[in-house]
């Protein structure tokens, strides 16, 4: 018992500003050394087990190496929180000589400046571990992840339909009440293109929408629509408001209109056709108040045709 207190006194008589500042900055680098050795281990391992772990998807891959390298870090950073109290502890020894503070912090600076870090393995490991978990190939999309992933898409107007180029639908949830995977074709191991046909429902109308959906496989956990590529975009016609309005042509001094007027209280969407003087349908859209009248004035108006009334 004796013995062992003759050795914390000769120990504590060792000790100097400049001992400490030095021991302190050398528990600090033996920490980052061990912090990058133990990181490259981590990542060796990976790589070195990747083939006999079976790792089905990118998630399960990414989760358990994101996982290991949490806990290094996170041991790093619980010894670099001892190392900062040691300091904060010998700060309050010498605070009452400025001089031996000064010595022990230089001491420890000198340490610091003269250390190195070689981390550079790190960066090449990690490049390998990511080529690995990207050699994993998801599933292909089925039919419940389409209907997920296509929330918030847009689906704009085609050329030649009834509504504007500004018309565009964006998908809510819910809103995909029927759709059917008509066709997939593989473009390559991380592109796939899908024909889809489906029907909208918001809160008037359906729409029928067949689209193009280019599925990437990139640096992601999983495949994501890159594109949507509509083909057909055409309102599910019901008949239910066809008698809702009337229409009729009237002439003017140069030319003639279209009149159609909504007899019911609530805004209806009417899409017709007129012909020009070529010979030429064209189609068209206007979304009528309840009880107001549209007005559609052509010079060559020739003739026109209703296709539809819906709610909007």
């Amino acid at each position: 018992m004796l013995s062992c207190l003759w050795a914390v006194l000769f120990l504590a008589s060792c000790s100097s500003p400049e001992s400490d500042g030095r021991n302190l900055a050398q528990e600090s680098c033996e920490n980052t050394d061990a912090y990058i050795a133990n990181t490259i281990q981590a990542y060796n391992n990976f790589i070195q087990e990747f083939s006999n772990k079976g790792y089905q998807t990118r998630i399960e891959a990414r989760e358990e190496l994101n996982r290991k390298i949490y806990e290094i870090r996170n041991e790093f950073n619980a010894k670099n929180a001892e190392i900062d109290d040691k300091f904060s502890l010998l700060l309050a020894k010498y605070e009452k000589d400025y001089k031996k503070a000064a010595e022990m912090i230089t001491a420890r600076r000198d340490v610091m400046d003269a250390y190195s870090a070689d981390s550079t393995m790190i960066a090449g490991l990690r490049t390998q571990a990511f080529n690995k978990i990207c050699s994993i190939i998801p599933p292909e999309p089925d039919k419940s992840k389409l209907m997920n992933d296509l929330i918030g898409r847009s689906i704009h107007a085609m050329p030649g339909g009834y509504f504007s180029s500004s018309w565009v639908w964006t998908i809510a949830k819910g809103e995909i009440k029927e759709l059917q995977i008509q066709d997939v074709k593989d473009i390559d191991t991380y592109n796939k293109e899908f024909s889809v046909d489906m029907i909208l429902q918001g809160s008037g109308a359906a729409y029928n929408a067949k689209v193009k959906l280019f599925y990437e496989l990139s640096d992601g956990d999983d495949w994501e629509i890159g594109l949507l590529e509509p083909s057909e975009v055409e309102i599910i016609k019901t008949g239910r408001y066809d008698n809702s309005i009337t229409s009729k042509v009237s002439g003017y001094l140069i030319g003639t209109y279209l009149e159609i007027q909504n007899l019911s209280d609530g805004a209806l969407l009417v899409g017709f056709q007129t012909l020009d003087s070529y010979g030429n349908w064209e189609k068209q859209s206007a979304i009528i108040a309840g009880g107001e009248t549209y007005s559609h004035g052509i010079l060559d108006y020739k003739d026109f045709r209703i296709d539809f009334v819906e709610k909007p």
